[in-house]
């Protein structure tokens, strides 16, 4: 990145100031469950604000606001390189992750890295802001959901040093206790368990975004700073080629000087 880039960088940054909205940010491989959970979150059951099928269908960010909170949609992590780079920049706007998995196993290894990342960017705030969703919990029995969360939590605290809270939804239930008007399913769905926690989250917000932002914009600061010295020391080793490769030419025309006032002297004596 370029001098001039990082200083206006530095600049937007510390001068930014974000809504006081929680951005909630959904990540997952594809098929995961995430932009079903988004449109159960959003109660956008009967026309679906966030598009679901079995192929690739998120191909960008893409935001909804529901009750103060704005939910973003990111592509799917395992679907190709531009789209894992336009995920990330959901992470730069993101207060709190939602990591979605569906139980056909364990975490593997491009989302263990995903989390790993993920951690390292929240800081000290990250065990408070990262949650796991294990999504489709209505396609396997209770004993192997268990499982799988045991695994997932071994995984989480070798890999992050600490476990996420992990909540279980099912969509289908969800979108089925809506859709006929069945108050078992949606409590058993969880979604309404899940729009509720983050709701609570909503007054921690402003803590996290500002811890970000300052670590941020030290990192930012002590690039632009290493910068400025490398210019420096540059500007002074270019300096000082130029001077020793002027020496020798200064050198002659010294001597040329001399020789030409010798001569004038010499003339004069004629």
């Amino acid at each position: 990145m370029k001098y001039i880039d990082l200083l206006q960088q530095f600049e937007e940054l510390t001068g930014q100031v974000k809504p006081p909205k929680l951005v909630v940010a959904v990540y997952g491989l594809m098929n995961s469950g995430k932009s079903t959970l988004l449109n159960m979150l959003t109660k956008n059951v009967e026309h679906e604000f966030f598009k679901t099928a079995d192929i690739r269908e998120t191909v960008d960010n893409r935001s909804l606001e529901y009750e103060d909170i704005v939910y973003l949609d990111t592509p799917g992590l395992d679907a190709n390189e531009q789209d894992d780079l336009k995920a990330r920049l959901g992470e730069e706007q993101a207060d709190i992750v939602l990591f979605v998995h569906q139980p056909q196993g364990e975490l593997d290894a491009r989302e263990v890295q995903f989390l790993r990342d993920l951690a390292v960017s929240f800081g000290d705030f990250a065990s408070q802001n990262i949650l796991l969703v294990l999504s489709k919990i209505d396609k396997a029995s209770a004993h192997e959901i268990e499982l799988i969360s045991e695994s997932m939590n071994a995984q989480c605290q070798e890999a992050l040093g600490f476990i996420p809270k992990t909540i279980f939804v099912s969509s289908k239930r969800y979108e089925t206790g809506v859709r006929n008007d069945k108050a078992p399913l949606r409590v058993q769905s969880h979604i309404d368990e899940l729009r509720l926690e983050l709701q609570q989250y909503s007054a921690k917000a402003a803590q996290t975004r500002s811890h970000r932002m300052q670590i941020k914009s030290a990192a930012l600061l002590e690039e632009i700073v290493a910068r400025e010295l490398a210019l420096k020391n540059r500007q002074a080793f270019l300096h000082n080629g130029l001077a020793s490769g002027f020496a020798g030419f200064n050198a002659q025309v010294s001597n040329l000087r001399e020789f030409l006032d010798t001569s004038a002297a010499n003339f004069k004596r004629i």
